[in-house]
């Protein structure tokens, strides 16, 4: 009996303080949440160097209203960030006792976003910023992203989604470049349904979906137009006529996303000088996480009737990062690619014919933790394949033509390739030192190759990467002379590609020898301002015929091929830049190791022989001084 009101008196207590503290959570809710945000705005004043307000706090049980925010700049230049007339957060009571982040609901109304970048590159929220770096970066600079995408489709997953509205918000993005608007915003979740609206000049998009279980679908049954901003040149414009999405999950580790669109447009000077429109395009990408930090990604994507197969794998179980990835071409007919393939991506390639199939496969392998372990490959797949016509007209190369030669993206004018041209130096009578010095700067592996140099490609990869930019390009002599030959000056990613594939049948074909294609290159490049062709390039420097040059003079000339437009840059106080020296002698060593200059010509090389005496002697004056000890001279500033 004893024990028995002893279990009873224990019970009330426990019972009573439980009460007490339920209570005391309720009483204090309010005083806790205003605490917390007056703490959060304090510290975003504090790293921003803005004003962070609000008009009033309501906590209506567990429904939270917050009226009258206001993100605002206190220094000279500095624009507001964001105002929003009411944002509304409503928890359940399970959300409440576990410190959920996902809300019951969630809603928005009467808002503006203003993000604003200057000249220099700097956004108005630049200063926004957490000290130390999140517990998911390492010590190595990589970010490890495996974990938090998990846990945020698990969160977007459809049985988590809460309600949300979103009403009359607009956003804007100014930047040096562009002024991206979006006047209108309307989104709105809730029993199973969704619908999104925005308006504005630049994008127009109405959709309605349906949310089930573990699945998400949307439709746009009219025509949308969106502007996407990015943070090169201008924002990407994306059109279509109708369009379907879909997310489905396993529940955890395991998600699926399609779409199918009709009519879908890009629209972006990076992509292609026209719109690129595909009269249809589908694609389904499945993510999943396997284990620990590994992330697989499967895509199947159709562009028209072309069958694209893309895998990627992401390994963040070391300090720094592995990457794998795969893309696949499979083999498909003409007709099938010239019905799939927009002619603003093919250009000159509409006219090519072929029979039988054409494919691509390419793997690369990256290993953050040992960069020089990359591994690339690539391999074009045929199938009974025959060239009928290359579309573009390589007879021309073994007879005399005229080629319009370039000053950026402007006509400067043509060429006169032949012996027609007093100008022109046929092959056998330039220099073997020239043209040895051209190759082992610009594509030492030219006369073995077909058109594309691997390893090149897997060195300039490798420094790219360690360097986190561009520094270091592959292009070889053959894609220069196609570049140059059959291709506008426009740089974009169709340019690229018909670039790459018109190389190919250059190789493929053969029409001419590779001493041709070398005579061609050395007559019609641009050697200086206004400079084409190696003849007009020795009587600007050297005021002499190209074949009395000597190998110093021609070492020399082989620096320019990268930049020629800055060649004065080569001398200092009217001498060679040490940095200039560096390179001949680059050049010299590896000449030297591909048995291309003997040991005793190397030894008698002396580069203060090189002396200006054409017309480039006026630009190079002893008062063209530069405060560098080194002058940067893998800036290649050819088209």
């Amino acid at each position: 009996m004893k024990n028995t009101h002893f279990l009873i008196k224990i019970s009330l207590i426990l019972f009573s303080s439980l009460l007490v503290l339920f209570l005391a959570a309720v009483l204090l809710w309010p005083t806790a949440i205003r605490y917390v945000l007056d703490r959060q705005l304090t510290s975003l004043e504090a790293r921003w160097n803005g004003t962070a307000t609000y008009q009033s706090l309501e906590v209506d049980g567990l429904t939270i209203r917050l009226k009258g925010l206001d993100l605002s700049g206190n220094q000279s230049g500095k624009q507001s960030l964001m105002s929003a007339r009411l944002l509304e957060v409503t928890l359940s009571w399970s959300q409440f006792w576990t410190f959920s982040r996902i809300p019951d609901s969630f809603r928005m109304d009467s808002a503006s976003i203003y993000l604003v970048r200057d000249a220099s590159g700097r956004w108005n929220f630049s200063d926004i910023r957490q000290q130390d770096l999140p517990s998911d970066t390492t010590a190595t600079g990589f970010p490890k992203i495996t974990g938090p995408l998990r846990w945020l489709l698990n969160r977007l997953s459809a049985d988590q989604i809460p309600q949300v509205s979103v009403t009359n918000t607009r956003m804007r993005i100014q930047t040096p470049d562009y002024d991206w608007r979006l006047d209108s915003l309307v989104t709105l979740i809730g029993n199973n349904q969704l619908s999104i609206r925005l308006k504005s000049p630049q994008n127009v998009l109405q959709a309605t979906g349906t949310i089930h279980g573990d699945s998400l679908s949307i439709l746009i049954n009219d025509p949308f137009r969106l502007t996407l901003p990015l943070p090169i040149e201008k924002p990407l414009v994306l059109t279509g006529k109708a369009g379907a999405f879909t997310m489905t999950s396993d529940g955890s580790s395991s998600f699926t996303f399609e779409g199918g669109y009709q009519q879908l447009m890009f629209s972006h000077p990076g992509l292609a000088v026209q719109p690129v429109l595909f009269r249809a395009f589908r694609g389904k990408t499945t993510v999943s996480f396997p284990s620990g930090n590994l992330m697989e990604i499967r895509s199947e994507f159709n562009p028209g009737d072309l069958q694209v197969n893309h895998d990627f794998t992401l390994d963040e179980n070391q300090d720094k990062p592995v990457i794998t990835s795969g893309l696949n071409l499979e083999p498909a007919g003409m007709v099938l690619f010239r019905r799939s393939l927009p002619d603003a991506i093919l250009g000159p390639l509409t006219e090519f014919r072929f029979s039988g199939e054409l494919g691509y496969d390419l793997s690369i392998q990256v290993d953050f933790n040992q960069l020089d372990s990359l591994k690339l490959e690539g391999t074009v797949l045929t199938r009974q394949f025959s060239v009928l016509s290359p579309g573009v007209d390589f007879n021309r190369l073994d007879t005399t033509f005229y080629q319009t030669v370039y000053d950026g993206t402007d006509s400067a004018g043509t060429v006169l390739i032949g012996t027609q041209n007093p100008d022109f130096v046929p092959f056998s009578a330039i220099p073997s030192h020239l043209t040895g010095a051209v190759l082992t700067n610009e594509d030492g592996q030219f006369f073995n190759h077909r058109g594309f140099n691997p390893e090149a490609f897997r060195l300039a990869l490798i420094a790219n990467l360690e360097s986190r930019g561009f520094r270091r390009g592959a292009s070889t002599i053959s894609m220069q002379l196609v570049k140059n030959l059959y291709l506008n000056r426009r740089k974009n990613l169709a340019r690229k590609f018909q670039e790459l594939v018109i190389t190919w049948l250059l190789e493929y074909q053969r029409p001419v020898s590779k001493e041709r294609m070398l005579e061609i290159y050395l007559n019609m490049i641009e050697w200086g301002p206004g400079v084409y062709g190696i003849g007009p390039a020795a009587r600007f420097y050297f005021n002499k015929p190209a074949t009395t040059l000597t190998p110093e003079e021609s070492f020399f000339l082989a620096t320019l091929v990268p930049s020629p437009k800055k060649y004065a840059r080569r001398f200092r106080s009217g001498t060679l830049s040490p940095a200039v020296v560096e390179t001949m002698d680059f050049i010299a060593g590896k000449m030297v190791r591909a048995d291309r200059l003997d040991s005793a010509n190397f030894s008698g090389l002396n580069w203060e022989s090189i002396q200006i005496t054409g017309p480039a002697k006026v630009a190079i004056l002893p008062t063209v001084t530069d405060s560098a000890t080194t002058i940067d001279l893998s800036e290649d500033d050819r088209d």
